[in-house]
């Protein structure tokens, strides 16, 4: 689990049938994305999220964990 990861179990986002993070395309081009760990309903809560830890941007980059974060990997949230 990376940083996030842990802050969003930490903070009380859930996803049972979710692999988060995980890279999707070539190398060199990779996108982050999730990928379903098993077969998922129709209308079945694939995330849950309390509404304080809704991440605006506002919130990402005034937040001292997730400001890091960006910070460490401009590459992915240019």
């Amino acid at each position: 689990n990376g940083v996030f990861e842990k802050w969003a179990l930490d903070n009380g986002v859930w996803h049972q049938k979710l692999i988060y993070p995980v890279a999707f395309g070539e190398e060199g081009s990779e996108y982050i994305g999730a990928l379903a760990a098993e077969e998922i309903g129709p209308n079945e809560i694939l995330v849950k999220t309390p509404g304080r830890v809704i991440i605006s941007a506002y919130n990402a980059y005034t937040d001292p964990i997730l400001s890091q974060i960006i910070y460490d990997h401009p590459r992915v949230f240019a």
